[in-house]
């Protein structure tokens, strides 16, 4: 969980609470578009990441356990250097260093733990391990505003990575204990996937495509349409959402099915989108915020275990086609709303358009499985 703290709230997510205090934001410098542009090389390099990540063998714990505290650490150099530098093309540099170390480091932590459950029979170390999105989403939208007011945009790139750098000191002994099963372990069971594996890819895609542009424009969406007080806590409030969604998604798709479960999970994020584009006010962003934190990371946390089950004999190239697919929608997402943003000078047609691909995810989870039996739930 600390090591997704580091990687995805810190490395990959702060900078939504820092992009309404970038320098120009707004001007012909860093129009929508480029903002955009610049959230999109963290993608790239996160895409990058997930494809490479998967060289490493399988059977080399100690090997993933070394890479993963290496990309910790680049991670929080990426992001301490974002407030070294005023220029765009320094920016999208850093920002895509720090997306392939977010990569490398969200693949080689979700392998050791699906591997771990795996090998233990303890299903409940996913909602652990995701919460921590949640965490250090809720962790930057709390600390940053201080650190703002205390030294402008550059204290709160500062500020976060010696954050991130103290996590990643406190943890960096801990991660070989990933590498230790107990002698009394028991494997967990095999269960049949009730979608076709290349329906989860596309459905992960549409996701990844379809999330981004609330997850990388809502407080700057939000310092518009209610103000900067209001942006600063919906950023707290999808942390504290998300950190135990996956737990709760998960504990459904053992009442529900995990078909109901991840087709009512798409449903509710869709909802969380488009609610913001339909009414204004505060107490819309807050419901907003909440659908939306509570969801992003629960289809993550259920898609993971779907592809685990449909591909249970290696969890890391499992992850990363996953996690490549994921990559491969987000990078698209903050380019095309930056422009239509710049284009209608709002952002609601990205939203829509974006809610629109999220209802697109369980059409075609649908169709994918039509033809293999679903799980008894539980």
């Amino acid at each position: 969980m600390a090591a997704l703290v580091v990687a995805m709230g810190i490395g990959r997510f702060l900078y939504t609470p820092m992009l309404p205090a970038m320098p120009s934001i707004g001007s012909a410098h860093l129009s929508s578009t480029v903002a955009g542009a610049i959230a999109s090389a963290n993608y790239l390099g996160y895409l990058i990441g997930a494809l490479t990540a998967g060289m490493v063998p399988a059977h080399r714990g100690r090997d993933r356990i070394r890479w993963l505290a290496f990309a910790l650490w680049l991670g929080v150099a990426a992001t301490g250097a974002m407030g070294l530098f005023d220029a765009v093309p320094a920016w999208m540099a850093l920002r895509g260093v720090a997306g392939a170390a977010s990569g490398w480091a969200f693949v080689w932590a979700t392998a050791l733990i699906l591997d771990w459950m795996n090998k233990t029979g303890r299903p409940g170390g996913s909602a652990w391990l995701f919460a921590g999105v949640g965490v250090g989403i809720a962790l930057t939208g709390a600390l940053t505003p201080a650190l703002l007011a205390l030294g402008g945009w550059r204290a709160g790139w500062l500020g976060m990575a010696v954050v991130g750098a103290a996590l990643v000191w406190w943890l960096a002994p801990r991660l070989p204990a990933l590498d230790r099963v107990p002698a009394a372990a028991r494997p967990a069971t095999a269960r049949r996937p009730p979608f076709a594996l290349w329906g989860i890819v596309v459905a992960y895609a549409l996701e990844g495509l379809g999330y981004v542009v609330m997850a990388t424009f809502i407080t700057a969406f939000f310092t518009r349409t209610t103000s900067p007080g209001a942006a600063d806590a919906s950023w707290v409030l999808v942390g504290l959402a998300a950190a135990p969604s996956v737990g709760l998604w998960t504990l459904a798709a053992r009442r529900w099915g995990a078909r109901r479960a991840v087709y009512a999970v798409y449903l509710t994020e869709a909802a969380g989108v488009l609610l913001p584009v339909w009414v204004s006010g505060l107490a819309a962003a807050a419901v907003a915020s909440v659908l939306f934190g509570g969801t992003f990371l629960g289809v993550m946390g259920l898609v993971m275990l779907l592809g685990r089950d449909a591909s249970p004999h290696d969890g890391a190239r499992t992850v990363a086609q996953l996690t490549v697919a994921f990559g491969t929608g987000q990078m698209v997402g903050p380019i095309a709303a930056g422009w239509l943003t710049d284009a209608t000078h709002t952002l609601e047609p990205a939203l829509l358009l974006s809610a629109l691909v999220l209802l697109a995810a369980p059409a075609v989870l649908w169709v994918a499985g039509r033809r293999l039996p679903a799980p008894a739930p539980g």
